[in-house]
């Protein structure tokens, strides 16, 4: 396998990044059927079809939106910016929306930035385990009144802002949507979390006060801290439907 793997990342290299015949002679050679350009030519066309698949696989909502051949195009501009994935090909393609904000035919489409890291994000959340939260165990340590508590964020879970209804844009983009297809950039922001929960990838709304808590407790402030920047009313209703939404998996007492 690492062999395999060796071979991969040499074939990128050559390939996609045009360089000399060389190093591929050395690694294959000439048969009675092919010369050795045209086996350069069947790598490259496999190798980089390969990598279109996966982006494809990673961002349908995006191909959707602005069309296969749109699509292709700018999959093979990324792959050029990007030849060198990762062993596991579920870890490619994370700077997609850096392809789509710098290409002259989608650079316009600022909402569409947005749709990529949304699809990204979902895509992550699917290689993530879930955690069950230790009720018993928080009971305990709020029940010793202790402050200095750090909630910690469900491990699959990423929060997202954006000045554009993108969890709209990308539901009415599923198989299994039913209604109105069309949607109005101008309908709002929306402010999201995105995870796994036991039986699902979630894309769950968020109200601007609850996102800002989590987003506080993403960057690591205790409960006292909490309290001193939000009412204990706003704290504790959020705590309900986090621990409850699976958006909050665990809890350091480090008193």
């Amino acid at each position: 396998m690492q062999d395999d793997a060796l071979t991969q990342q040499l074939l990128l290299k050559i390939l996609i990044e045009n360089s000399d015949s060389d190093a591929f002679a050395q690694k294959f050679s000439e048969t009675k059927k092919f010369t050795l350009q045209q086996r350069m030519d069947v790598y490259k066309a496999s190798i980089e079809s390969r990598l279109i698949s996966t982006l494809q696989a990673v961002y349908p909502v995006c191909n959707c939106l602005i069309g296969n051949d749109c699509f292709v195009h700018l999959a093979k501009c990324h792959i050029q910016t990007f030849p060198n994935p990762p062993a596991d090909l579920a870890s490619y393609g994370e700077a997609f929306y850096q392809t789509c904000h710098q290409d002259e035919n989608t650079a316009s489409l600022s909402y569409l930035i947005d749709v990529c890291q949304l699809e990204w994000y979902f895509h992550l959340a699917h290689y993530q385990s879930v955690k069950q939260f230790d009720y018993s165990s928080l009971a305990t340590v709020l029940q010793n009144e202790h402050d200095d508590v750090h909630f910690r964020l469900n491990r699959s879970a990423t929060l997202m802002r954006s000045i554009y209804p993108v969890r709209k844009i990308w539901l009415v983009n599923q198989d299994y949507y039913v209604g109105e297809p069309t949607v109005s950039l101008d309908e709002g922001e929306d402010h999201l979390i995105i995870l796994r929960k036991p039986d699902a990838i979630y894309i769950d709304v968020l109200n601007r006060e609850d996102y800002a808590i989590l987003y506080d407790i993403q960057k690591h402030k205790s409960l006292n801290e909490l309290t001193q920047l939000y009412s204990q009313t706003s704290i504790t209703e959020l705590l309900i439907k986090a621990v409850s939404a699976c958006w909050i998996d665990s809890f350091v007492d480090v008193a």
